[in-house]
């Protein structure tokens, strides 16, 4: 009996403007299942993660990149399945892979930023937003006596949320 699980795309495209592409494996069993990628070209692709385990009736996402775009059109790509608790279940699929090199790199759209007053209001409502959420990520790290005290993992949480702040912050300068 084989295994079923589903690919998706069935054929991914590349060209100078798409490099990268997600493929998504669904493993429709009831036992996990093992998989292995196979390329015919070794340098033409990088695939990530190229090996592993996928839970019952889970997903899991594939960044395949295009490191050349000057290869053959009837590139493949491999993918087995093989069942972690009978080894003689197993089933392959393959995704063809398509270059497109004869289209230019599309220019991408330059955003536009208008200077009109409601967007200047909601830009100072989400800095109000971050200001609050980095002043109660302090308050917790600060380990005052005027507070309750804090779990190290509820540190932790305002450790990390401190630091995604602080990068939106900077990313919004």
């Amino acid at each position: 009996m084989n295994l079923s699980v589903a690919v998706l795309p069935p054929a991914l495209r590349f060209s100078p403007s798409e490099s990268k592409q997600i493929l998504t494996l669904f493993n429709a069993n009831d036992e996990p299942v093992k998989y292995k990628m196979l390329c015919t070209s070794k340098d033409g692709f990088q695939i990530s993660p190229s090996k592993g385990e996928i839970e019952p009736n889970k997903r899991i996402d594939i960044a395949v990149r295009a490191r050349k775009l000057t290869l053959s059109s009837e590139e493949k790509l491999r993918v087995e399945f093989y069942s972690m608790t009978d080894k003689s279940r197993r089933n392959a699929k393959n995704v063809n892979l398509i270059l497109d090199d004869d289209k230019p790199p599309e220019p991408r759209p330059v955003p536009r930023v208008s200077e009109t007053p409601a967007v200047q209001v909601k830009t100072d409502q989400n800095h109000f937003y971050y200001m609050f959420f980095v002043s109660i990520c302090i308050a917790v790290l600060s380990q005052s006596n005027y507070l309750p005290e804090f779990t190290e993992a509820q540190r932790l949480i305002a450790a990390y949320v401190l630091g995604m702040m602080t990068i939106l912050l900077i990313r919004s300068a």
